[in-house]
């Protein structure tokens, strides 16, 4: 799924693109764009340096991975 994503990214138009899988244990998040690890650094603690973080137990969208990008965004653009 990277290697598509990043093989997208360029053409996609966006700043960053992000996608999420999860299964009925974990859910994982990976993340291409410039500057996305460290929006993603600046996010998750979960964030160890890799690839992607791995969240345990599984999770939504809506309640652990849109909410911190978009405070941080929103932070950013307050600047």
């Amino acid at each position: 799924m990277k290697r598509y994503m990043q093989e997208v990214y360029p053409q996609s138009g966006q700043d960053y693109l992000f996608c999420m899988v999860s299964d009925s244990g974990s859910t994982w998040l990976s993340w291409v764009g410039d500057g996305s690890e460290e929006l993603v650094r600046e996010c998750y603690e979960e964030y160890d340096g890799g690839e992607y973080i791995i969240f345990r137990p599984a999770t939504t969208r809506k309640l652990k991975i849109v909410p911190p990008l978009m405070k941080v965004l929103e932070n950013r653009n307050a600047k």
